[in-house]
């Protein structure tokens, strides 16, 4: 991260500008933050009609809730965390490197014109991603392409640095892998205390 901060960011940024500009379809990728609140809901509203239904859950079940729940820890995590560091964005916000030349982190600062580390798109995404990953293994290769997609049109684009999609795909990781290893703890005790209350015969 440090790296990326130090030596990546601002030629990165600035390389993007003077060659790729902005592309039209990089423009879909503003409006993702708010694709994920209507999945959660959506996810959630789906699961409680199955279950009123009284229709058991299956392993797919349970990876969307867990992906649902990874989601909302990670949409939780991030507004306390651009406060925290306060940077300013590559491009589209002011102030920012490419129209102002302003580059740094403002500890404690708040507002939208602060807010570009950690990138909340790339959180989501991998808050996500990274629960089927777990979960199911044999598609990886598809995970990795829509984690890249994402990365590469956030970059591309210059709506982050290259250290703030680093930031947020570390926090979408760790919210998926938290609360897939609390999802298996629990299972684990549950199944333990049942088989004591109906052992094997």
């Amino acid at each position: 991260m440090g790296i990326s901060v130090t030596w990546l960011d601002r030629p990165i940024a600035i390389l993007v500008h003077d060659t790729v500009g902005q592309f039209e379809v990089s423009g879909s990728f503003t409006g993702t933050p708010s694709f994920f609140s209507p999945l959660a809901i959506v996810i959630l509203l789906v699961l409680l009609a199955r279950r009123i239904a009284f229709r058991p859950f299956g392993k797919l079940d349970v990876t969307l809730i867990l992906s649902d729940m990874s989601i909302i820890l990670a949409k939780l995590i991030m507004p306390p965390l651009k406060l925290l560091f306060g940077r300013t964005w590559p491009q589209y916000h002011h102030p920012s490197l490419i129209g102002d030349g302003v580059f740094g982190f403002n500890f404690l600062h708040s507002g939208p014109e602060f807010e570009s580390f950690p990138s909340g798109h790339m959180a989501s995404i991998c808050a996500m991603i990274v629960v089927f990953w777990i979960c199911y293994p044999r598609f990886r290769p598809i995970y990795w392409l829509v984690m890249a997609t994402m990365a590469g049109g956030l970059i591309g684009g210059n709506y982050h640095f290259v250290s703030d999609v680093l930031a947020g795909a570390l926090v979408g990781i760790s919210t998926a892998m938290l609360v897939v290893s609390i999802w298996e703890a629990a299972s684990s005790r549950r199944f333990f205390w049942l088989d004591r209350a109906y052992p094997r015969r």
